[in-house]
């Protein structure tokens, strides 16, 4: 028995309070196990200490443990919690989300993915015009090709999503032929069968008539599957016996399933649809392989492409699974099917009986993610998938009373797809604990207070004034949510809660190109690209009036006149203006750099140069507005993001981000989004959609408009799918509409207001929420506002005509940092940069690497990225193809490469000629003396790397270039380097020279403590670390390194030590340290941090 680091006391002691099933659940580590777990069950306690206790029970190492959840918040959550028990082992433990999961897989096994090849995320923008540019090459009759000169192609939308699904249901493009050619095959049969009966008029007789006809021919042709999804005849088939019992019933269904043709017979719909989805599956393939020749993936291809190498690999799919021996899953019941198949592929072979070690966590009711239907839940599949799978429902609540929890049960027993209903024996009786059963924070008569309002304008006051009514009763402000439907509501209380001072926190998505200084900056690109444009007076007037140009409205008053008078254009007439004057140099310079310069660099040149960055991210404006400052900040970041991901590998110029702004503009469902947390206090009241609220509990809960048109509105849903391909997701049923009210319900520990209104903003009346009266003995109450803030109409109703209006900022410091620096990982170049007090030391650190004000890379760095593909590539090629490739070939990959960087014309020729020379050398002296055994690229993101701090935990990150092998536990850990060649580290000729060793020597000292604490490469042993410099005449040097455990220890103190400044905000550089040289300075820091 191995207690591999785990706290046994503490596990014992919260062993000992779980109840039966909960025992159960941790105590039964071996083979396949099923948790249906209740909200509030203390599913995430289970996990952990299940993971615990397989540690505590086995020899296995923490890493041979995978556990998988859905976001990165729950990864950290998980993390957390499993630390309480198991100390360091808890960052060796692999937890991910399936998208990091395939991520790890693919970076760790490199020569199985692309033919080792270099793939890009494609960006929203660059996958539209590759769908449009096959949509226009489409035959003139094509029914998917259809155009609209202001709306574009109209069935681009439909198409995408339905790319989307398939891709998420693991299923490629010939998987959908075969079920299509099968689907055809049934169809044949179902109309010629089913059609004459379906065309009679519904009665008793035909309705008696079609039931034996049809139970017949599924006898005939049913109990089939295809490709793990039952035929069509089946499909529907065993809809229609669980949705039709009698005879209204079937009218419906066939309304639903059938229409007619041009004969009048009734068919079924899918006899149309079929025709459709086989052209859009032709785009679907061809957009694929536009794709992969363009080199990018898109995001729902990274589990695709991961299950298609494991189904082709059988050795790689056992060495991922000997790797992880134990695997639970979270939140199980929101699994896709590609993510089933991972989770299948990773875990069945001929050796374990199909008897897994596998545990899955998930609740039917609470499924709000993906489709469920009678045959199709994942819970139920689970039990399907393996043998001898163990069941165990957790059914105990410990979060919410008893009155919240009987009225939240009371409503879902309403659904008609329930795991009780649909598992023969099993049992689903949700209980709150008798410790919770009785509590009552606020002394409140009920529970659960449902208020109906005139208007919403009444319903927001009341909300604001019932916060404001209870925050100041002592109830702590972070205790409560406001939980809605949509952003919409959301965003429209926002001015009610800040003018009563009630502080908040909210997450929305912003679209980027819709913020005033992005936008300011996208018109300066236009007016550089055409200063001939017919509108040239028009937008250079606007531009003029940016406030960062510090212009009066006089002297813009005084030009248009003078420019009136003289019948000259704005740019050419004279002005005494010095602030006109200098814009107008400015942009001047500006154009003449358009037309030789990539985008990046003109968009640098207006953030530096300009006066935009020294009004909208001034020292005075981080120090008083912080929240607008730090969003300003995250949406420019995302803006210029965008801009580099966009036509990976091809130059771009302001003409091509013009076009790339113009799809957004063009496309109403395309937004560039910036998920920026609003959050002005660390104490504030938490506004969330009912999806983002899943896996929170709250004191109070605030549900927001319990109306019909809110919860359970039917949205338009155009599918061409096939009833057997149930893979759309959920939110267009009643089942759906239940589930996602219910998982808002069970928020709340302890109170419930739900509020809606009679009337919508344009005065029509709307119906109170149906779910309401599913409740058990909870009462509508007319809700009364004493009285209505005329600030709060006014600012309601602008919010309500423009939902991207601002909201007001509340700054309190502490909280905005906090929450950036929350799961802050450092690499070394972080501490370098905030040890490097010559280059700007800690502000430098805080603005670059915390912060992350955007910055074009230089042109080094460009020649840098392209040296290291190029070297990375040569070895992926020596490890796939069992040989050395030949020179030309290595100089085309660094052209295409050195194309990635986007450099200037003049940049690009200089480096491209300095590249070509510099190959042969490193082709001689790196290339061919690479080793199969050698590894690249190694990233270490998801390798749990941590220092421990005391209580605190330091997590660590970066990316080693190469590791070379002398044997297989025994390597030298090297770094590239195409700077001037330094041959000795005691003997650096210049201050600058003396800084780079000294760096330099930190990078590799930190690249062993990498390794040293990494959950799947600690049993290595670093022999050194070599600088391999890859610029030289003659020969290429090599720069030495014996790593010294004084070297590890002294810079894990050093590490530890710039940890804590960074948490405590500190950045500055001690008063003593001013005015000295300056290598000088930066040991002299490195002295005060170690104390």
């Amino acid at each position: 028995m191995q207690q591999q680091n785990a706290t046994l006391g503490l596990f014992q002691e919260s062993y000992k309070r779980l109840n039966k099933a909960q025992k159960q659940a941790v105590d039964t580590i071996e083979g396949p196990v099923l948790i249906v777990a209740g909200p509030g069950s203390g599913k995430t306690e289970i996990l952990s200490l299940r993971v615990a206790n397989i540690l505590l029970q086995t020899d296995i190492r923490a890493s041979n443990i995978l556990c998988l959840t859905f976001t990165d918040s729950a990864t950290h959550n998980m993390r957390s919690r499993i630390e309480k028990y198991l100390k360091e082992d808890a960052y060796r433990v692999n937890i991910h989300t399936f998208h990091n999961l395939c991520t790890s897989i693919i970076n760790n096994y490199p020569e199985y993915f692309y033919d080792g090849a270099i793939v890009h995320p494609a960006d929203d923008v660059t996958k539209i015009n590759i769908l449009e540019t096959i949509l226009k090459d489409l035959s003139h009759d094509s029914k998917i090709k259809s155009y609209h000169p202001e709306q574009g192609f109209l069935f681009l939308g439909p198409i995408q999503n339905t790319i989307s699904h398939l891709k998420k249901a693991g299923l490629t493009p010939d998987d959908l032929e075969i079920i299509l050619t099968e689907n055809d095959k049934d169809l044949i049969v179902l109309n010629e069968r089913l059609s004459p009966i379906m065309s009679e008029r519904v009665s008793e007789s035909t309705y008696d008539k079609f039931c034996i006809e049809f139970e017949k021919l599924y006898k005939e042709r049913g109990n089939r599957y295809i490709l793990n999804y039952h035929s069509l005849i089946d499909a529907l088939y065993l809809n229609f016996k669980t949705t039709v019992l009698e005879k209204k019933d079937f009218s419906d269904w066939k309304s639903k399933n059938t229409e007619k043709n041009n004969k009048s017979e009734n068919i079924f719909k899918d006899t149309r649809r079929s025709d459709t989805l086989r052209e859009i599956n032709g785009v679907y393939k061809k957009y694929q392989a536009e794709l992969y020749k363009q080199g990018y993936q898109d995001f729902d291809d990274m589990i695709l492409d991961v299950l298609t190498v494991l189904k082709k690999n059988e050795s790689l799919r056992l060495k991922i699974q000997e790797q992880y021996q134990y695997v639970l899953v979270d939140e199980f019941q929101d699994t896709n099917d590609a993510q089933m198949q991972i989770i299948y592929s990773l875990t069945h072979n001929d050796f374990n009986e199909n008897k897994p070690n596998i545990m899955a966590v998930g609740d039917d009711d609470q499924a709000i993610y993906k489709f469920q239907g009678a045959e199709l839940s994942n819970i139920l599949e689970f039990t399907k998938m393996y043998n001898e799978v163990e069941v165990i429902s957790l059914t105990q609540n410990y979060r919410s009373n008893s009155e919240i929890v009987d009225a939240s049960l009371s409503m879902i027993r309403n659904s008609e797809f329930r795991l009780e209903k649909l598992l023969a024996g099993f049992v689903k009786e949700l209980k709150s604990d008798h410790k919770f059963a009785d509590r009552n924070v606020l002394k409140n008569k009920n529970a659960i207070e449902i208020k109906e309002f005139d208007t919403k304008l009444h319903e927001y006051s009341y909300v604001a004034d019932k916060i404001q009514e209870i925050t100041n009763k002592g109830i702590e402000a972070e205790k409560i949510a406001i939980i809605s439907r949509n952003h919409k509501d959301l965003t429209a209380i926002i001015p009610y809660l800040s003018s009563r001072g009630i502080p908040l926190r909210y997450e929305k998505d912003q679209h980027v190109l819709k913020q005033t200084h992005i936008k300011q900056i996208v018109d300066i690109l236009h007016f550089a690209n055409n200063t001939m444009h017919e509108d040239k007076d028009f937008l250079l007037s606007k531009i003029l009036s940016f406030p960062f140009w510090n212009i009066t409205k006089i002297d813009l008053w005084t030009l248009s006149r003078k420019a009136y008078i003289d019948r000259t254009d704005w740019l050419s007439t004279e002005t005494d203006s010095i602030e006109i004057n200098s814009a107008k140099e400015k942009l001047l310079e500006l154009i003449k750099l358009a037309t030789f310069e990539n985008a990046e660099h003109v968009i640098d040149y207006i953030l530096n140069k300009t006066g935009f960055r020294d009004y909208y991210f001034n020292s005075e404006k981080f120090t008083h507005e912080k929240s607008e400052y730090l969003v300003f900040l995250s949406n420019l970041r995302a803006f210029i993001q965008a801009i580099r991901d966009y036509k990976q590998g091809k130059e771009i110029n302001i003409s091509h981000v013009i076009d790339f702004v113009k799809v957004y503009e063009n496309n109403d469902n395309l937004n560039l989004s910036d998920k920026s947390p609003f959050v002005n206090a660390r104490n504030a009241v938490n506004l969330l959609t009912a999806h983002k609220s899943k896996g929170l509990e709250f004191e109070i809960v605030f549900i927001l408009s319990g109306n019909e048109s809110t919860w359970a509105n039917k949205k338009a849903n155009t599918t061409y799918l096939p009833k057997n391909l149930p893979i759309t997701p959920a939110g267009d049923s009643e089942d759906d509409w239940l589930r996602l009210f219910f998982v808002t319900l069970t928020r709340a520990k302890d109170h419930i207001f739900i509020t809606n209104h009679r009337a919508d903003d344009k005065g029509k009346g709307t119906d109170r929420l149906r779910f309401l009266n599913m409740m058990n003995s909870v009462e509508v109450e007319e809700g009364t506002v004493e009285h209505i803030n005329s600030t709060d109409i006014l600012e309601s109703s602008v919010l309500l005509a423009n939902q991207n209006i601002r909201t007001d900022f509340i700054d309190s410091e502490k909280a905005l940092l906090d929450s950036i620096l929350e799961n802050f990982c450092l690499a070394i170049t972080h501490i370098n940069n905030y040890l490097n007090i010559p280059k700007g030391g800690p502000m430098s650190f805080l603005e670059n690497n915390v912060l992350r004000f955007p910055q074009a890379k230089t042109p080094n760095a460009g020649y840098g990225s392209a040296m290291h593909a190029v070297l990375n590539k040569s070895l992926m090629f020596l490890k796939t193809q069992k040989k050395f490739p030949i020179l030309d070939d290595v100089k085309k990959w660094f052209i295409e490469y050195l194309q990635f960087e986007r450099l200037s014309r003049a940049d690009y020729k200089n480096f491209l000629a300095k590249g070509l020379s510099a190959l042969d050398l490193i082709y001689k002296e790196k290339i061919l003396t690479m080793k199969e055994s050698d590894v690249s690229e190694i990233d270490f993101k998801n390798e749990g790397v941590f220092l421990r701090d005391k209580d605190e935990v330091i997590c660590l990150t970066g990316k080693i270039d190469i590791l070379h092998f002398e044997n297989k536990s025994e390597v030298y850990v090297s770094d590239y380097k195409t700077g001037k060649s330094l041959k000795d580290w005691d003997k650096g000729n210049s201050e600058q020279d003396k800084i780079k060793l000294h760096f330099y020597k930190n990078q590799l000292i930190f690249y062993k403590i990498l390794l040293k604490n990494s959950k799947n490469l600690n049993h290595l042993k670093v022999l050194g670390g070599t600088l391999e410099f890859i610029e030289g005449s003659d020969s290429l040097v090599n720069l030495n390194l014996d790593i010294t455990d004084l070297d590890i220890e002294r810079l894990e103190k050093i590490i530890i030590g710039v940890h804590r400044r960074i948490m405590n905000h500190d950045f500055t550089v001690p008063d003593e340290l001013k005015g000295m040289g300056e290598f000088a300075s930066i040991e002299a820091f490195e002295e005060v941090i170690l104390g």
